[in-house]
Formats: C-alpha cells, structure tokens, sequence
C-alpha cells in the first residue's frame, strides 16, 4: 500500500503518526516505547485527528507532559488548531516551524504566546497563536530615510518595508493562514496619543518584549510570554548571522529621532531612526 510521508505527534513517550494511503484512507499508527505498533483505521482525516486529540487527556484532564511537533504541520493545520481554541493544550510558548521565503532566505517562525491579539474582523475575538521571527531576517533595514520618529511607526518607512520584504515574500501555503489583528502604537516620540492599526505583519513594541515602558509610552500592548527569558530576546541578522540590533515599533518616547532597538545582547535600546536594524516580525494564526 502506498502511503503518503505522516504528521508526526509525541505524547508521553509514545509516537503517533497519522498518514493516508493512495485511496485517502486514513491511519493512525501508534509505537510505544518498547517499540510495539499498533495501526488505527479511521477512514477519515478528522477522525484521525480526533484520535490525536484524545490521546491529550487522560480521564478527563490533561496530561503533564504534552508535545505535537509543529514542524511536521502545515500551516493549515496548525490554522485548525489555532481556531479551534485548543493551542495551548496542544502546543508550547517556544515551539518553532521552519519555512522558506520566496526569495529562497529560510527563516524559523517561533510561538509567542496564545490568545494575546485581538482580530481585526471582530473584536470580541482573540487570534489563537502569535508567532514571531526567531531571528531577524537577513540584512539591515531602517525605519525611516532620515532621523525621525514624527508619525511613528504607522507613519515611518518600516510600516512598508515589513510587507514588501517579509510579507510579500511568504510562502503562499502560509498566507491564508494569517490572521490580521490589531495593534496600538504612540503617535511619536513627542506625542504619547496611542494609535491603533491593523496588519498581518507588525513590528513588536517595547512593552510586548520586555513588559515594560522604560523608553516608550503605556498602552503599546502586553509582554509575550516568550519573552519573559532574556535569552530569548537576542537575535541575529540571518539564521546563520551574528547577534545584532533589531527595531521595535515604539518610538523612543520624549525624543524625536529615533525608535526602541533590542541590543544584541537582548538589552533594552533606542536607535536614531535612519540607522539600519535588524527587522524581525510578528504575525498571528
């Protein structure tokens, strides 16, 4: 029987895998520690899933231990998932995908937090998974030609680089899978009104990585849990960079020229804003 290559889910010590044969049959394969198998006919691809699923909870509650491995997901299913209000039972802050941009640049998407932004479509819902750059992408950007933050972030030269360079490249598996949400951001550097916008891609802000609003105005969001290690706040230029500066949306509060940076030692900056940064993105599934 031919088979097509499976989804693969560890729980507690035991390896699922779910595939379908050349019919669209689809199987659940159970191996245990000792390396016993047992197969699942379940015809359909729900059904299957549903096993998986099940698998998760023990009597009712659920198990300590907990893993799917996002990796082996396509953005669609992890769109199922995150929709289906379950991400955080099936998934950990941390967990990262990898995927390619159109340009060929690979890039490796990591888990923020769950249930943090509001949808722009309704906003009495939240989008069930925030993703994040692990790093930043290749090269250096800046976010504005010359060293302003007058308009801000909405207002800079950034709001439009992110799509042309990040979200214009993604791969088109991934697109329809993005949610777009609403965000809050200061005026500028002089002026601490909070603006609200939406987009599929946004540069994070200063309260969203550190949880704090030491160089920016109150009211640009909440700290992702991901972000509560300061290891995890350092990035580099490229999967296969050096550790370097990278932007934030916040524009440097009191000041006129510049924006927040994180510091290639994941240390809380600010950077005139027509230096070149490392840019690295959010977005929500």
């Amino acid at each position: 029987m031919k088979r097509s290559d499976g989804c693969i889910y560890k729980i507690e010590g035991k390896k699922y895998e779910v595939y379908c044969d050349e019919c669209g049959e689809y199987y659940v394969s159970v191996e245990s520690e000792d390396g016993t198998k047992q197969e699942y006919a379940l015809g359909t691809e729900k059904k299957a899933f549903r096993l998986i699923l099940s698998a998760f909870r023990v009597d009712g509650s659920r198990r300590k231990e907990k893993k799917m491995d996002l990796n082996s997901l396509t953005w669609e299913k992890i769109a199922e998932y995150s929709e289906s209000g379950k991400a955080a039972q099936i998934f950990e802050i941390g967990d990262t995908k990898d995927f390619t941009l159109t340009t060929g640049e690979k890039c490796k998407a990591v888990i923020l937090g769950f249930d943090h932004d509001t949808l722009a479509a309704d906003a009495t819902k939240k989008a069930g998974i925030t993703f994040g750059l692990l790093n930043c992408l290749e090269g250096a950007y800046v976010m504005n030609n010359e060293w302003t933050n007058e308009g801000g972030y909405i207002g800079s030269k950034m709001f439009t680089t992110i799509n042309t360079v990040f979200y214009d490249k993604l791969p088109e598996d991934m697109k329809p899978s993005l949610k777009r949400t609403v965000k809050t951001v200061a005026e500028s550097g002089e002026d601490s009104e909070i603006k609200e916008f939406d987009a599929f891609v946004f540069l994070l802000s200063e309260a969203e990585v550190f949880g704090t609003t030491d160089r920016s105005y109150e009211g640009e969001g909440a700290q992702y849990p991901y972000y509560e290690k300061e290891e995890n706040r350092i990035k580099k230029l490229g999967e296969n960079g050096a550790a370097d500066y990278w932007w934030l949306r916040s524009p440097r509060s009191t000041y006129s020229t510049g924006f927040c940076t994180v510091g290639s030692d994941g240390a809380l900056n600010s950077t005139t804003a027509g230096d070149a940064r490392g840019l690295s993105a959010g977005f929500c599934i």
